[in-house]
This record gives structure tokens, C-alpha cells and sequence, in this order.
């Protein structure tokens, strides 16, 4: 079979090689002659570079609030490159409509996607694993464009995520200063409140002063206790008028005064001495049930200052970092490759288009030689049949 197909080489050698020479030579000067096409590359990476992102950290460790604002992300930035936003952005940038020679926005668009590289190199490993950083590639007939279109890339993406990272720290800034101004007020009213109550009751340590209070009337009571032994000791030894029973009467009168004058106070009441020392009240004790419930009253607003305050201090330092946030807005990029302008051309490969040239000349050939052959051994009688439908398909072809 190869010996045939040698031999009929060989019989049309002329034919053969002259399509050969030609189709390699017109792949030659078609790679000659074609426009050449520039790569401009630049490479970055992202990371928080806000200078206060450790504070951050460790206030929200604290607090458990969120700090700073969802911010975008390299993913998100390779997004945002392929956007038609950013597409019809750079097309009215640099005037593509003329570049190209189109007019229609959407063939603009699918030419410069054609044009433009993004690359999204990832973590070694299993799976899907995030992106370590991003290349972004331009081709174009002027290197000195290639280089301006990857810059203007970059810049507009930069723009792009300060915009976008900027305005959601200011929505959590905001929601943050409405929930402060309100803890404001509050922690205001709070502390009114306990002052007024406090100012009103004398109430500053319940526990304490009612402690106090118990021991210095027991102390009075069991004075006159003893007090009321010892007068009537002294009444049945001598008489009413005698002056030491004068004297102990005139101390007894002297402690219900200041007996009275400490249920006074805890019950904030009457301030008639002789009514205070009656059998009613001469048990302290009742008197001061009037300070659990005013106990319980402190307390209560003594507890809603605190939390107030607690809220406050939580409040106060995320407020104060979500306004360094929003005035430190930025997008994060740090470039590790700076867009170069290309010296050496990226297209055409002029090797792979002779290379391609060469075996389709070979292809074209040997269809030639091929198809010469067998209309000769047609005309000789050799393939008779197949040759007789093919004169049948030329003579359908000239009729119509």
C-alpha cells in the first residue's frame, strides 16, 4: 500500500511538491505579514492593610461584634476585572470602537474578553482551595497600550473595592452611632434616675446603712432597757421625788429622743416624738421594713446604670475603630508584578503557522495526486464503476 502511494507521488512528483512549495510558502507570508500582538502582564495580591485590623481583632475577641465591614475579596476582585462594567469602562477608555473597527458595544466586549488574561492562581492541594493571588494579561497591536490597559485595570480596580469596602464599613458605622447615641441617652436617664432616688431617700449603700441603722436603735433599746430596770430599782428603794430618780428619768427621756429620732429616719415619717414612742413603734424592726423595698428600688436602678455603663464601654471603643475603618478604606492590593512594557511580540507564532502550513500543503498534495490518479485509471477502465458516478456527480453539478 505505501509502495502505491509512492509511486503515484512519484508519477505527479511536479504536482506534488508544487502545491507543497506554495501552501508553505503562503503560510510563510501569512505569518509574515500578520499584525503583531503584544502581552503586557501585571500580578498581584491582596491582604488587610488597614493599620488598625490587629485592634480590630482584638476588640472583637472581646466583644463578639463585628468590626470594619465585609470587605471584598480576591475572588471577588477577579469578579469584578471580567464585570461588563469595568469591560464597557475600559472600551470608552482607550476608544476601542476604533481600535477594533466595530461599532457593536457587545462585539467590543467579547473582542476585548478575548484580548484579556485573568489568571487566578491558587493553593497547592486537594479540592477548592483559595486564591493566592491574581495575573492579569492584556494583548494588544501597541505594546505601550497593553501596558496603559493593564494599568488602568488595576487603578479602576482599586477604585472599584475602596468604593465598595468603604461603603459597608459606613453601613455598619452608622448602625453602630445609632445603637451609641441611643446608649447615650440611656446610660443619661439611668444615672438621673439612681441620683434623684438617691437624693430622695438618702439611699447610698442599702445594706450598709440599714445594718448600721439595726445596730445603732439596738443599741439605744437595750440602753433603755437597763434604763427602765435601774428607775424602777431606784422607785421602789426611794421616793418619786428624789433626785436620782429624777436623773434617770431625764436620761431615759433624753434616749427615747434619740430612739425616736432613728425610727424618724427609717421610716421617713412622722416627726412627733411622742407618737414615734408608742407600743406600736417601739420595736425597730417593723419600722425598717420600709428599707427592703427601697433596697430593692436602688438596686434595680443601681443595675440598670451598670448595664448601661457595661453597654457603653463595649459600644464606645467598636464605635471609635469603626470610624478608623471607614476613614481607612482600601482596597488591600499590593502588586508583585508591575505591568511591563513588552518588547517582544506574543503573536503570531510564525513557527507553528509554517509548521501548520507544511502538513496541510502535504494533505493538499496528496488529495491532488490522489484524485489525478484516479480520474486516470478511470478513463483507462480501471475503476470503472466509481468513476462512471463521479462523471454522474459532475454532469448533477452542471445542470444545476
Amino acid at each position: 500500500m505505501f509502495i502505491d502511494i509512492f509511486i503515484v507521488i512519484a508519477r505527479y512528483r511536479g504536482r506534488f511538491f508544487g502545491i507543497l512549495t506554495f501552501i508553505t510558502l503562503l503560510s510563510l507570508g501569512i505569518a509574515l505579514i500578520w499584525p503583531k500582538t503584544y502581552m503586557s502582564t501585571a500580578k498581584y495580591v491582596q491582604y488587610d492593610s488597614s493599620v488598625s485590623g490587629s485592634l480590630s481583632g482584638l476588640i472583637s475577641s472581646f466583644t463578639n461584634l463585628p468590626s470594619g465591614g465585609e470587605k471584598v475579596n480576591t475572588e471577588q476582585s477577579a469578579i469584578i476585572l471580567r464585570s461588563r462594567t469595568m469591560l464597557d469602562t475600559v472600551i470608552e477608555e482607550f476608544d476601542l470602537a476604533t481600535v477594533y473597527e466595530k461599532d457593536i458595544q457587545e462585539e467590543l466586549r467579547l473582542k476585548l474578553e478575548e484580548n484579556t488574561i485573568i489568571e487566578e492562581i491558587r493553593e497547592a492541594g486537594i479540592g477548592f482551595n483559595p486564591i493566592v493571588s491574581v495575573s492579569v494579561s492584556v494583548l494588544d497591536r501597541d505594546p505601550q497600550r497593553a501596558k496603559d490597559m493593564v494599568e488602568f485595570y488595576l487603578d479602576e480596580l482599586d477604585k472599584r473595592m475602596v468604593e465598595i469596602n468603604q461603603r459597608n464599613a459606613q453601613r455598619m458605622l452608622i448602625a453602630y452611632e445609632a445603637r451609641y447615641q441611643q446608649n447615650i441617652q440611656d446610660l443619661e436617664a439611668a444615672t438621673q434616675e439612681l441620683v434623684q432616688f438617691q437624693e430622695t431617700y438618702g439611699i447610698l449603700e442599702p445594706q450598709t446603712q440599714t445594718a448600721a441603722l439595726i445596730g445603732n436603735a439596738a443599741q439605744v433599746k437595750a440602753q433603755l432597757t437597763a434604763l427602765d430596770v435601774e428607775i424602777g430599782v431606784a422607785q421602789s428603794l426611794l421616793s418619786s421625788s428624789a433626785g436620782e430618780v429624777t436623773e434617770l428619768l431625764e436620761r431615759k427621756n433624753q434616749l427615747e429622743k434619740t430612739y425616736n429620732s432613728l425610727i424618724e429616719t427609717s421610716i421617713n415619717g412622722s416627726t412627733n416624738s411622742a407618737e414615734l414612742f408608742t407600743n406600736e413603734t417601739l420595736d425597730v424592726f417593723p419600722a425598717l421594713e420600709e428599707m427592703p423595698s427601697l433596697a430593692a428600688e436602688y438596686l434595680r436602678l443601681f443595675r440598670e446604670a451598670t448595664v448601661q455603663q457595661e453597654i457603653y464601654k463595649v459600644l464606645l471603643p467598636q464605635y471609635e475603630q469603626q470610624k478608623m475603618m471607614v476613614m481607612e478604606s482600601n482596597s488591600g492590593l499590593e502588586l508583585i508584578d508591575a505591568p511591563n512594557l513588552p518588547t517582544y511580540k506574543e503573536k503570531p507564532k510564525r513557527a507553528f503557522i509554517v509548521i501548520a502550513g507544511f502538513f496541510f500543503g502535504l494533505f493538499a498534495a496528496f488529495f491532488s495526486v490522489s484524485f489525478a490518479d484516479f480520474v486516470r485509471r478511470g478513463k483507462n477502465g480501471e475503476e470503472s464503476e466509481a468513476y462512471l458516478k463521479y462523471q454522474e456527480l459532475i454532469s448533477a453539478f452542471q445542470k444545476s
